[in-house]
């Protein structure tokens, strides 16, 4: 009897000690495809296999006080990038991969308002399955709801944090599904004073 207990407690910690290397192992990819500074296709659409999976990674380090670029839907023969787009907050990325995950099943049939005279290359086409937002960045607005196109600080991303861990608290035992079906009816994560644009 001893050893029947003994061999189940040894095949209890080998299952274990797999999950945890294969759970280190899904992290170890998702922080590489994290890394492309330009969010390149690939990456995208990798993080979004992750599905439920990366959204608590994502939320954890929303508030890392580190700037990049996030340029990926500014066409890249634009010459005068705003300096809110070309030095903003990491997190942003974060929270945008959160919101594609949840939409980029339907993000194909969103109508779009950008301005196609001005779309050389056919940026906005080639970008059109990621592309959730026109430009994919949270600003802040003031108390008229005038938009504030500045970079935002690292105290706006602790408050974001706080918008996306409650909402995450809330929700992470629904399914995939379900978290999609209340993203496309209009259940949206941010709060005033911020907005997606």
């Amino acid at each position: 009897m001893m050893k029947y207990i003994i061999c189940i407690i040894c095949c209890f910690v080998i299952l274990m000690s797999c999950h945890i290397k294969t759970s280190k192992n899904k992290e170890n990819k998702l922080i590489i495809y994290l890394q492309d500074s330009l969010m390149t296709e690939k990456a995208q659409s990798e993080i979004y296999k992750y599905a439920k999976e990366a959204i608590p990674y994502l939320i954890n380090n929303m508030d890392k006080n580190q700037q990049t670029s996030l340029t990926q839907f500014i066409n890249p023969i634009e010459s005068n990038i705003p300096k809110f787009i070309m030095n903003n907050q990491i997190g942003i990325r974060y929270a945008y991969l959160i919101e594609l995950i949840l939409s980029k099943d339907s993000i194909e049939t969103v109508n779009k308002t950008w301005n196609k005279e001005e779309d050389w290359l056919h940026w906005a086409e080639q970008t059109k399955p990621y592309r959730i937002y026109n430009i994919g960045i949270i600003v802040k607005q003031d108390k008229y709801h005038k938009t504030i196109l500045e970079p935002l600080t690292p105290k706006d991303m602790v408050v974001i944090k706080k918008m996306y861990l409650n909402w995450w608290k809330k929700n992470k035992q629904n399914s995939i599904e379900k978290l999609r079906d209340d993203y496309r009816s209009g259940k949206k994560i941010i709060k005033f004073p911020y907005t997606w644009i």
